[in-house]
């Protein structure tokens, strides 16, 4: 094993850890200062030190507040969308491209935790990357008006270096099958085109980071997609910025989603909701006016027939009876009555009895009985049991049997 390959994995681990010390042992601060100094010095610090507290207090309250007033979604919410899985992909867990040499898989990242989702750059290259894949409670042919992800930091020690310098970003996953693993192969991590689509990610001083997905995820609900509801996880650094962030895992109630979409059917305008759904009953198809009410309610109102009174429109009479020129002849007029046509065209036909209906029940039963018994009968008695057509010969076929047999007898001796 090379040494490129045993230093790589704790790299940036040392990167972070080891540069700010060398960069105060660089610079030793030049001249001592004076004692009045100094004191004036201490007493600030220690006034400020007992400011900051309070202060990042306040700040993370407000935070917190403006953060819930504006989404009100927390890690391990899920609305509208569930995750389906997720993996991550190591750069060290790849052969050296000078040997071709198929290397043994390497063990994940010492400061990884099991289940998370950890993204690192490494001067400014990517080292690891994680990708997340989405189902939707909504229906095809829904639109997406809305899709939040909030990831929360992992709490493990060390699982979390360089936060406050990491920038991240969320792109579509443009291949429609990835296999998921842990420290996978490099080789296998998903294909994903950030210059289709991007979601930068924010932080907060809570190491919670939140993703607008709405434009990578256009066109995910539509009836023809055919790819990844999946995007990829990756850092958009330059060097020499390194850092390396892993996220809970869903395990852990690390991811919240937010998803708020239209359904196909719904009045165009209209306020999307969670998961696909609109809000309210179904809409009702009346047409008001002097025509007469052509429809009812959404319920079984509809089918049980037509509106025989009382209302301001008429009804099917005025529309004008059969053959008659007049369309204002109507149930009261000389033209005849259209509802009691359409009441003797509705009128049940009776459907034609079985052949067995007019039997007695106890001829219905014992004839499946007969029959068996029958059947039965004919096995026992075997050939005997069958009619014999020769027994059933009387008088003149007799005579006729045996004139043929003679005949036949006489023209063998005369043949001979």
């Amino acid at each position: 094993m090379s040494l490129s390959r045993l230093v790589l994995p704790v790299l940036p681990a040392l990167v972070i850890t080891v540069l700010p010390g060398l960069a105060a042992a660089a610079d030793p601060g030049g001249a001592a200062p004076l004692p009045e100094a100094a004191a004036a010095t201490g007493a600030a610090a220690q006034d400020a030190e007992q400011a900051t507290p309070r202060r990042a207090g306040r700040d993370r309250t407000a935070e917190k507040q403006k953060r819930a007033k504006k989404a009100g979604l927390e890690p391990g919410t899920l609305r509208g969308a569930a995750v389906v899985k997720t993996g991550w992909w190591y750069v060290a867990n790849e052969p050296p491209p000078d040997t071709g040499v198929v290397a043994a898989p390497q063990p994940p990242s010492p400061n990884t935790p099991a289940g998370a989702m950890p993204v690192a750059a490494l001067l400014g290259e990517t080292a690891k990357l994680s990708a997340i894949e989405f189902s939707f409670e909504a229906e095809p042919g829904s639109s997406i008006d809305r899709f939040e992800m909030v990831l929360q930091e992992s709490g493990e020690p060390a699982a979390a270096l360089g936060g406050e310098v990491a920038a991240l970003v969320a792109c579509p996953v443009t291949e429609v099958f990835w296999a998921d693993g842990q420290g996978a192969a490099w080789k296998n991590r998903p294909a994903h085109d950030c210059e289709l689509a991007s979601a930068v990610g924010e932080r907060d001083e809570d190491g919670r980071w939140s993703f607008d997905l709405t434009d990578v995820a256009a066109g995910w609900l539509e009836t023809d997609f055919v790819g990844s509801r999946s995007v990829v996880l990756v850092e958009q650094a330059d060097a020499p910025v390194t850092f390396d962030v892993s996220f809970a895992g869903p395990g852990a109630d690390g991811v919240g989603l937010d998803v708020r979409t239209t359904a196909p059917d719904a009045v165009p305008g209209g306020e999307g909701t969670d998961g696909g759904s609109t809000d309210g009953g179904g809409t009702t198809g009346s047409s008001d006016g002097g025509g007469g009410s052509l429809g009812g309610s959404t319920g079984t109102e509809g089918l049980g027939g037509f509106d025989d009174g009382g209302g301001g429109g008429g009804d099917l009479g005025d529309l004008g009876a059969p053959g008659s020129s007049d369309p204002g002849a109507g149930a009261d007029g000389a033209g005849g009555s259209v509802e009691g046509d359409l009441d003797a065209a509705a009128a049940p036909v009776s459907a034609m009895p079985a052949w067995y209906s007019g039997l007695p029940r106890s001829t219905v039963v014992l004839l499946p009985l007969v029959l068996g018994l029958a059947y039965l009968m004919m096995l026992a008695l075997g050939p005997a049991g069958r009619p014999d057509p020769a027994a059933n010969r009387r008088g003149v076929s007799r005579a006729l049997d045996r004139l043929r047999e003679t005949r036949t007898l006489a023209l063998t001796k005369v043949a001979r």
